[in-house]
């Protein structure tokens, strides 16, 4: 997954800018919209909390998101396991004073840090199911909010599965069901479905909204 990262991310990256071949163009049709919804969903989410809030976001890629939260004036950590990922956030904040921790880093393996709230977007993507209880287990102990996104199966997500085949790596599919029981597993009760309407369902812990 490293390997992968470290070689994609900028291509990755793109779908923030106009730069792309024909096929990341058509790849976005795909993709974009869930992007950026599930992030306006977090930040929407995010403004629930204290200010002199602690956010650690998981999979944080090239920081866009966590550079946002950092702006937004809390405390932010952003874990992510592409070294190449990581110089890439850590170039856009050379210059600006933020409350922000970029860190190479398996985030499977990784202890967390007390905090207020925990973001995974894009990372349950690529973990089985293993890895993901190993995540769950963690925040169960901090007892701190969430909100995971989780790929399920439909057309845009079978077009996403099939590029990322095709580069190099594999998309885990997740039926709500099987988020609940995931959850459940783990003594993780208070789990609330955000959004079924992309791609992805998007999920949180202790924030009031519909249950899954």
């Amino acid at each position: 997954m490293k390997h992968y990262w470290d070689r994609e991310i900028e291509k990755f990256d793109k779908i923030y800018e106009n730069e792309k071949n024909i096929l990341e163009r058509f790849i976005d049709i795909f993709r974009k919209d869930v992007i950026f919804e599930r992030a306006e969903i977090v930040f929407r989410f995010a403004g629930k909390l204290d200010s002199n809030s602690t956010v650690v976001d998981l999979g944080c890629g090239t920081g866009r998101q966590a550079i946002k939260l950092a702006r937004m004036g809390f405390k932010v950590y952003g874990f992510d396991i592409s070294e190449r990922a990581i110089e890439l956030a850590r170039s856009q904040i050379k210059d600006e004073k933020i409350n922000l921790d970029f860190e190479n880093c398996d985030v499977v393996k990784k202890e967390y840090p007390e905090c207020e709230l925990i973001v995974g977007l894009g990372l349950m993507d690529y973990l089985t199911t293993d890895e993901i209880l190993l995540i769950l287990r963690q925040i169960k102990q901090l007892n701190c909010r969430f909100i995971f996104s989780f790929p399920y199966r439909c057309i845009k997500s079978y077009i996403r599965f099939l590029y990322r085949y095709l580069t190099g790596t594999k998309i885990y599919f997740h039926s709500p069901e099987e988020i609940s029981e995931l959850f459940r597993s783990v003594g993780i009760d208070n789990v609330k479905m955000i959004s079924e309407n992309l791609s992805a369902s998007v999920v949180a812990h202790n924030f009031d909204e519909k249950p899954v």
